[in-house]
């Protein structure tokens, strides 16, 4: 009898106590702030080896003929969720100055608080042989959510003045980044689960126990998934700190007579 397991993986960015979870057993992140995983053999945005030349390696037991099921599709689904915009104007500049890590010089007007979360999940059977269990990936599910998307303006400005229209604008640009950064790379998220290193129903490989089918997931997860996820990081990061440049300051804060 063949065990159908869930498998999921919860990366947390912009929180602090992330975990993830497997059935009940917990991943701890380590003091840099990364998952307890395998290191994946590529860098940061190579994603999966597509060679036509690559089998799905044989974990624990060596190589060992397991019979295909071509009847069982493999699926994968990649979506998005974002929360409608809340806008906040109940703290004043020292209060938003004082919650944030701008240095003690800055001022800080408007505040942009994406709270993103990426939740992997995947579904793998292991199918008892003669000799050890035969293992395959039924589907990955990945959901790029955020939980919320906060604008927080200075409560020193009035609405419908110069100052709080400008500030408002500036934080929508955060907004529109944001959103673009998962619309991008949603597609390459997808693209790297079509890996041939994925084990599929057609194409089952041996495992010597169920512990090491879920150890296996962990490994595909790693490879493939961990450094997109992190080029993604990164390019948030990118595209939100070029909206916030000297320059970019100075054109905004020339919009208005007075600050």
């Amino acid at each position: 009898m063949s065990s159908f397991v869930t498998f999921a993986l919860l990366g947390l960015i912009f929180a602090v106590n992330a975990h993830a979870r497997i059935g009940e057993r917990f991943i701890e992140k380590d003091q840099a702030g990364q998952f307890r995983l395998p290191a994946p053999d590529s860098g940061p945005g190579q994603g999966a080896d597509r060679s036509e030349n690559v089998r799905p390696r044989e974990p624990a037991t060596g190589r060992r003929a397991c019979p295909g099921h071509p009847d069982r599709r493999f699926k994968v689904k990649v979506r998005i969720d974002i929360p409608p915009t809340r806008i906040h104007r109940s703290r004043s500049s020292a209060e938003l100055t004082k919650a944030t890590f701008h240095g003690p010089r800055s001022r800080v007007l408007g505040l942009t608080a994406p709270d993103l979360k990426i939740e992997t999940n995947g579904a793998y059977v292991t199918e008892p042989t003669d000799t050890g269990y035969c293992f395959w990936v039924e589907g990955i599910d990945v959901t790029l959510r955020y939980r919320s998307m906060d604008i927080y303006v200075a409560s020193n400005y009035k609405r419908g003045s110069c100052n709080h229209r400008v500030i408002l604008q500036h934080e929508k640009k955060h907004v529109r980044a944001a959103r673009t950064n998962l619309e991008r790379y949603a597609p390459k998220i997808r693209f790297a689960l079509t890996s041939l290193l994925i084990p599929k129903g057609r194409s089952p490989v041996a495992v010597a126990s169920p512990e090491d089918g879920e150890r296996e997931m962990q490994r595909l997860f790693a490879k493939l998934l961990k450094p997109v996820y992190a080029d993604m990081h990164v390019a948030l990061r990118t595209s939100q700190g070029e909206l916030d440049t000297p320059q970019a300051y100075r054109r905004t804060f020339g919009l208005c007579k007075r600050w």
